[in-house]
């Protein structure tokens, strides 16, 4: 726990993080305040109206923001950034997004960062068409009772579809865990950028499965 802990925060620490993009639901709130907790430098663009978000915008403000811009997503925005961290609804080929590649700039969506962030641990991922979330859930509920009793071992649950934010597990997870999380279309992008399959992967019906290409011989589907 405390290598975990000390190894984000070094890592965030200083590090000039550019959010493009709120989300639909602005749930991008949760990440930027976890991002200024952990030392990170942040400014974000948009491009809805000030007006629109205004509620969102308050909260990352009032938490140390240091700029927002709204109504662009212009090239210039990604100078001297460490890392871009974008919202689901936003388009790899957008004009800073674009810039961002082509200048080497890491650029993730929240739950790729906090794999990439996070001890060694295992991950099970629900893919589908539909009825992702029910069996997520379900699987959660069949593995935490016989987790709850074992030394060392957590298993934790990421809802991809509510305003979590899946960097804040990495105060708490260690390794070995055991993360579930629904796959959503909108992140097989950037999975499959940051070359990440799960573990154990669950298809609940015929869906897109090339995701899966990163699984190792001692990775498991469960169709």
């Amino acid at each position: 726990y405390n290598r975990v802990m000390s190894s984000y925060k070094n890592f965030f620490k200083g590090k000039k993080v550019l959010v493009v993009g709120l989300g639909t639901n602005c749930e991008a709130v949760a990440d930027i305040i976890f991002l200024i907790k952990a030392g990170a430098i942040v400014s974000m663009i948009d491009m809805r109206s000030e007006v629109r978000i205004e509620s969102a915008i308050k909260k990352i403000q009032a938490a140390g923001m240091i700029s927002c811009e709204f109504g662009t997503m212009a090239r210039a925005h990604v100078h001297n950034v460490d890392i871009v961290l974008k919202a689901l609804d936003i388009s790899y080929d957008v004009p800073c997004i674009d810039e961002a590649l082509g200048r080497n700039i890491p650029v993730e969506i929240s739950s790729t960062l906090f794999l990439k962030m996070a001890p060694p641990i295992i991950l099970v991922g629900v893919f589908g068409v539909c009825g992702k979330s029910t069996a997520a859930h379900l699987i959660q509920r069949i593995l935490t009772p016989q987790f709850k009793e074992k030394d060392g071992q957590s298993v934790y649950f990421i809802d991809q579809l509510s305003n979590q934010s899946p960097l804040v597990f990495l105060k708490k997870i260690k390794k070995g865990d055991i993360v579930i999380t629904a796959v959503l279309e909108q992140q097989y992008d950037a999975y499959k950028k940051a070359r990440i399959s799960p573990h154990v992967a669950v298809v609940t019906n015929p869906t897109d499965v090339s995701l899966l290409e990163f699984q190792t011989y001692n990775n498991f589907l469960v169709a």
